[in-house]
């Protein structure tokens, strides 16, 4: 640590650090092992080595006051920020690219990996910035690979306070073929980029909640099961989403996931979601935002024994609905689907706003090729709907046909 901390904090065992006079960076260039804990503690912090704790907890701080708990559950926290960087830099004397920066190698298998970064709201520096690896993946423990008598989940967390956090790199918390996926938390008051991967996939999948201020969405988010169910995904921003082409979301397992977006003020995406059920039914997908649009986007909640949810524009059952969005724009490109595609019912696609809703895409709810109903297809709006894309809710197994329903104040029907 390069913080202070009082001759009476370190007799009584609080281990409470503060910046006094000069302020520092931790730099580690190294390779750091340890059984337990590792903390790094300073107004930055620059990893470019490795540090491994299996079973253990590795944790980066920075701000003007830091305080560690290393027997309870709020390992680390961050509760002043850094009020001045002036003239701060490396141990190389390079000037800071963010508070942390946590490049190179972090390795807490089974544990858990803490980042938190707090600055004064004059600094315009990134607060967490991830260019290397974060790795907290699950172990087993047992007498060998074949018997698992236990197992511990690793996870990572990342505090950004209102900065920027800015993922480039990658982070496992997977579980392999043979354990249940870890969880990822980051919690950021500024914009956050997810533009590196995120690895939650594992016998059964994981968790991974991401909430923003602004939220980019530009990489690979990966909570699938291989053996169980698909795990859970949330990203959601207070004002801004975007979603871009590159942006992959996957909750799919033996039965679907579940994935929640959405934007505060604006929900924009171009990317791909899925939430497929491999031998049961599809998963959950649901978005929201005050202006919801989605451009050449991919949605699929398929399942092989019936099709999952897809949700755009409120909260709640779609009988019932808690509308958010008040625009709702789908572009001809964009695809939903939650067909089933063995034997089953398809499942549940809804879209409600409150002022306007337009689809131009295709949508699909089939029942499943080997029998089953089709399934229901609901495109609403508190005031107007404009309908021009292909839709099925057929069901080409010999079931009964489906529902598609229209449900507005207004209704323009295009033949586009």
């Amino acid at each position: 640590s390069t913080l202070d901390i009082a001759d009476a904090d370190f007799l009584s065992g609080r281990l409470t650090f503060r910046a006094s006079g000069r302020r520092g960076v931790v730099t580690n260039a190294g390779r750091v092992t340890a059984s337990e804990a590792v903390a790094f503690l300073g107004s930055g912090v620059v990893n470019e080595g490795v540090v491994t704790a299996q079973l253990g907890r590795i944790g980066y701080g920075a701000g003007d006051l830091v305080t560690l708990d290393f027997s309870g559950d709020n390992f680390l926290s961050v509760a002043l920020p850094v009020a001045d960087m002036e003239g701060l830099t490396d141990a190389y004397g390079r000037p800071l690219s963010a508070l942390i920066s946590a490049d190179g190698t972090t390795q807490a298998d089974g544990g858990r990996i803490v980042l938190s970064a707090q600055a004064a709201e004059q600094i315009l520096l990134s607060a967490v910035h991830v260019p290397g690896e974060l790795i907290a993946r699950s172990i087993g423990q047992g007498p060998g690979e074949t018997l698992r008598l236990s197992s511990s989940q690793g996870s990572v967390s990342v505090d950004g306070g209102a900065g920027k956090v800015n993922l480039t790199g990658r982070i496992d918390v997977s579980g392999g073929a043979s354990l249940a996926a870890g969880s990822v938390d980051i919690d950021n008051g500024g914009v956050t980029y997810l533009t590196g991967d995120i690895d939650a996939s594992g016998a059964t999948g994981g968790s991974v909640s991401v909430s923003s201020r602004n939220l980019l969405s530009a990489g690979v988010i990966d909570a699938s099961g291989t053996a169980g169910a698909g795990g859970d995904v949330d990203l959601l921003a207070s004002g801004s989403f975007i979603g871009t082409t590159a942006s992959d979301i996957h909750a799919d397992g033996m039965s679907g996931g579940s994935i929640r977006l959405g934007g505060g003020d604006t929900f924009f995406s171009s990317g791909s979601l899925s939430a497929l059920g491999e031998q049961s039914r599809g998963g959950d997908i649901r978005i929201t935002g005050g202006e919801l649009r989605l451009i050449a986007a991919d949605l699929d909640a398929s399942g092989r024994t019936g099709g999952g949810t897809i949700s755009l524009g409120f909260m709640g059952a779609r009988n019932a609905p808690d509308i958010v969005s008040g625009l709702i724009d789908l572009s001809p490109h964009t695809v939903l689907r939650a067909d089933a595609t063995g034997t089953g019912e398809g499942g549940v696609i809804g879209l409600w706003s409150s002022d306007t809703t337009t689809s131009y895409a295709t949508l699909s709810a089939r029942g499943g090729s080997l029998g089953g109903d089709g399934g229901f297809i609901e495109v609403s709006s508190m005031g107007q709907v404009t309908a021009g894309g292909d839709v099925s809710a057929a069901a080409p197994g010999g079931g009964h046909a489906g529902t598609f329903l229209l449900d507005p104040d207004t209704i323009i029907i295009d033949d586009a």
